[in-house]
């Protein structure tokens, strides 16, 4: 009898062995790497999952099913045959959740379609293209009518393509791999390790280093002083403060408003940063009533300054007064920009004392400020550019004064000087 037993236990081990051999699944492991962190300015390089192409065809088989409880082969699987057909969607909310893991900024244009959905605020367009998947599943509820639940392993091969909107041309190209197994089932079965096989080669796109250089430079984690740039040199100057006009503008970023003004010849335009924070391309439109775009290139977050190249050569500039400082109640000129030309009306104000804020300093003025006027030119009495308005110096409304940075600084902290 003790043998019987014995013997009826050997074959319960082999069944459950062979049952458990049957049910194993496994396709091509590919290691993880470590994501490269964004720095801290990474919102200044905003990069948007444009699409993912198949390469592909239709029908081809990528691998095994299985169903029931012990894993009976079934019919091989297709790509994008009903069963293995991860969408559009599916894959661009993968890439954006490890973007965001790793610090990039990220934007997602919701309602548009993928010919459609090019963001204003982009700086860089990724696309992918499923270039090889393997996979092996087992749907083990399926005796009981559930074909959703699934385990199992996939693997795909993606190759990227990355664009920058700025050069108007393709920036750089890699492939990578992702795998994912799992011995429990998940609920979207074989959309669900489709989906988390990208997740992983999204993954290693993160971490590869030329990726990593091609958005942030060989910045680190942190937020480093931008090369220096050297634009054509500033114009001589209008001779009345009311004739510039055609050199500030109104700058549109989204539902964002504010002002800016052209400072040299090749078409470099200073702006507030809060303005055109967590945007690449604005439009941009003149007290004339002429429009324009234009690429913001760089931000100074901490004094409220931002630099914007316009798709235009050739724009009207402003001439810049670096030095001598400006002198405690000295005339200084606001002009209101959002005005409809010719009635373009002037502020007049005087300049205050220097006062300390969080970061740069910049000058109190008795000139009064709106939020629209935040990146406006502070002009002298000749008609030179003295200070940008800044958000941060418009007061109480029931103490309605402002200030400006001087322009010096400006000019400093966005490394810009003149040829």
């Amino acid at each position: 009898m003790t043998t019987q037993v014995h013997g009826v236990g050997l074959l319960v081990v082999a069944a459950l062995s062979g049952l458990l051999v049957a049910c194993s699944t496994s396709v091509q492991k590919v290691p993880v790497g470590a994501a490269l962190v964004a720095p801290i300015d990474a919102g200044t390089k905003i990069i948007q999952f444009r699409k993912i192409a198949d390469a592909l065809p239709k029908g081809e088989l990528v691998g095994k099913s299985r169903f029931g409880v012990l894993c009976i082969p079934g019919k091989p699987l297709a790509w994008r045959d009903g069963r293995v057909n991860v969408n559009d969607d599916e894959f661009a909310e993968s890439f954006r959740q490890e973007v965001e893991k790793a610090k990039f900024a990220t934007v997602v244009e919701s309602g548009a379609t993928l010919e459609t959905a090019i963001s204003p605020r982009a700086g860089f367009l990724v696309s992918g293209q499923v270039a090889g998947v393997s996979m092996d599943t087992c749907a083990p509820w399926s005796d009981f009518g559930n074909w959703r639940d699934a385990r199992g392993g996939a693997y795909v091969k993606v190759q990227w393509q990355v664009y920058s909107t700025l050069q108007k041309k393709v920036v750089y190209e890699t492939a990578t791999e992702g795998s994912y197994q799992t011995d429990d089932s998940v609920s979207g079965g074989t959309t669900e390790l489709m989906r988390s096989a990208f997740a992983s080669a999204t993954q290693n796109l993160l971490a590869d280093a030329a990726f990593y250089r091609t958005i942030h430079g060989d910045k680190k984690g942190a937020s480093a002083m931008a090369e220096p740039l050297r634009a054509m040199e500033a114009a001589k100057g209008a001779s009345a403060v009311d004739e510039p006009r055609s050199a500030v503008f109104t700058v549109i970023a989204g539902m964002n408003r504010g002002s800016g003004f052209v400072v040299s010849a090749d078409g470099y335009l200073i702006t507030s940063e809060h303005t055109v924070r967590g945007y690449q391309l604005v439009k941009l439109k003149s007290a004339t009533g002429r429009e324009s775009l234009g690429f913001v290139i760089r931000r100074d977050e901490q004094s409220d300054v931002a630099l914007v190249q316009l798709t235009e050569r050739n724009a009207s500039t402003l001439a810049l007064r670096s030095s001598p400082a400006v002198l405690a109640g000295e005339d200084v000129y606001v002009m209101d920009v959002v005005a409809r030309a010719p009635d373009i009306g002037i502020r007049k104000g005087a300049v205050g004392t220097q006062k300390d804020a969080v970061g740069p300093k910049w000058v109190r003025t008795s000139v009064p400020l709106a939020p629209l006027d935040a990146g406006a030119p502070f002009f002298d009495k000749t008609g030179k550019v003295v200070g940008v308005a800044v958000a941060s110096a418009v007061d109480d409304p029931a103490q309605p004064t402002g200030g400006f940075v001087p322009i010096s600084e400006v000019l400093a902290r966005l490394a810009l000087s003149f040829k």
